[in-house]
């Protein structure tokens, strides 16, 4: 049976934090005080984590106190030390350990007791970068930081446990949130992309591009969740823009993937392209004859995901907002988004067929208004089933943070009315095991900026400029408060 809740994919179903918030409220607990820079700012967030892995396990946003993750015998000794959050001992703090070769794997975590303080044993020797979390009573009195004194992981030192050695990490101190705020923005939407590729990809990328048309968004969705380990470019469907070709040049990818039919992207450019990798039969198309069929291609092909998915993200391929938010999602759960026809009163065959031979669990992202219950209950009938839905755009790009990010560095912002600057994020969202939220142009919804607490997001990044997402947006005002 279908289920709004998370119990029936084997995830703890979880609420929201609080109820919407007084406009009053908001504007006491303003989220980002400092004004985002114009233009193009590099606040230096993207680096090459492996995202073939899943992130840390999302059951909970707030962690069963008192119940550290289920270890073998101690191999480093017994890790101790204590939780402070603004000065005073957290009894409601928790410490997460991440290894340095697979920092999107916890490897161990605790919670703290009464007093602050925690122990943990079971974690293999070796070297770590290590979270300290606070969940306050309410998502405004929650924070995370990285040891030591860094706001994201990648600017996180190293701790190294010893074989067999107890180590104290002695108090650390949990500052009032900061959240730090800023721009990512080009002239236009291909500069953007190239913008964004720029900042997750500083050194370049051995790998795979992703290409779609900038202007058409149907066989870009699908490519956003296949560019999980690479980059993911703009171009118009007779030519190549000139910052799109001096991205490609800076990155030299090895292999590019055009995703789309002739009609969409060119033989043309097609053949433009093959200037950019040494080999030319290294830049390949995947195409269906619909949207939708070009969607089962990308799944399918060697060139794009191969099959090789634990999940589904089902989503609505007559528009692009829900779809949209599940890229980031479907790159931390190694899945696909797979676009259907969602006004249909049945789920077709090929699909049918298709989803049937993968049989992994199934998210429909939307609700039945962009997914007919009656394809949900086809899907149900396969597989296990979840639909994963707000109130409209905005509530559902947070139902889905909801569902699968636990915890966050960064929190993305993209207009919720238009498809090219959330596309160009999605990738890079996941690579950072980030969700990317919808907002509206002058304002952010107030379960979007509840949400940006809750997942303890100390960066949030503007996807656009000024004509997509205002400063005031940008500055996280809600829209309460206009």
């Amino acid at each position: 049976m279908v289920s709004s809740s998370s119990a029936v994919l084997g995830r703890p179903a979880r609420t929201r934090a609080l109820p919407a918030l007084a406009a009053a409220s908001l504007i006491v607990a303003s989220l980002l005080a400092t004004t985002p820079a114009s233009g193009v700012e590099d606040d230096g967030f993207g680096v090459g984590y492996d995202v073939e892995s899943t992130s840390e396990p999302s059951s909970s946003r707030v962690p069963d106190a008192g119940e550290p993750l289920d270890l073998e015998a101690a191999a480093a000794g017994t890790v101790t030390g204590r939780i402070l959050y603004n000065g005073t001992p957290s009894n409601s703090g928790v410490v997460t350990f991440y290894p340095t070769f697979n920092p999107s794997i916890a490897a161990g975590s605790a919670s703290t007791n009464s007093d602050g303080n925690y122990s943990i044993a079971g974690l293999p020797a070796g070297q770590y970068l290590v979270a300290f979390s606070h969940y306050g009573p309410t998502p405004f009195e929650r924070a995370r930081e990285w040891a030591y004194d860094a706001d994201v992981q990648r600017d996180a030192d190293t701790v190294t446990l010893v074989e067999g050695t107890p180590a104290n990490l002695g108090d650390y101190n949990i500052g009032l949130r900061n959240i730090s705020p800023s721009r990512v923005a080009g002239s236009d939407r291909f500069s953007t992309a190239a913008a964004i590729s720029e900042l997750a990809w500083p050194n370049g990328l051995a790998g795979t591009v992703f290409v779609v048309n900038g202007r058409n968004f149907p066989d870009a969705l699908s490519a956003g969740a296949a560019a999980r380990t690479g980059s993911l470019l703009m171009v118009e469907q007779n030519s190549v823009p000139a910052v799109t070709r001096a991205e490609l040049t800076r990155l030299d990818p090895n292999r590019i993937v055009v995703v789309g039919g002739t009609s969409v992207v060119s033989n043309g450019v097609l053949s433009t392209l093959r200037n950019y990798v040494d080999i030319p039969s290294n830049v390949v198309r995947i195409a269906g004859t619909d949207r939708y069929a070009t969607s089962r291609a990308v799944i399918e092909s060697t060139a794009g995901l191969n099959r090789d998915v634990d999940a589904l993200l089902i989503a609505t391929g007559s528009n692009f907002p829900d779809a949209l938010a599940a890229v980031p999602a479907a790159i931390v759960e190694n899945a696909a988004v797979l676009l259907v026809d969602g006004s249909a009163n049945r789920l077709d065959s090929t699909t049918r067929s298709l989803v049937s031979s993968l049989n992994v669990p199934v998210y429909i992202i939307g609700g039945p208004g962009a997914v007919s219950s009656g394809i949900a209950q086809d899907l149900d009938d396969l597989v296990a089933v979840e639909r994963v839905a707000g109130v409209d755009r905005f509530d559902t790009s947070v139902e889905v943070a909801l569902e699968f990010f636990g915890a966050a560095d960064y929190a993305f912002l993209a207009n919720g009315f238009g498809f090219a600057d959330a596309l160009a994020a999605g990738p890079a969202a996941g690579l950072l095991q980030s969700p990317t939220y919808l907002v509206r142009k002058e304002c952010v919804p107030d379960g979007v900026y509840e949400d940006i607490f809750e997942v303890l997001a100390n960066r949030v990044v503007s996807v656009g400029g000024t004509s997509v997402i205002s400063s005031d947006a940008a500055a996280g005002r809600p829209c309460s408060t206009l």
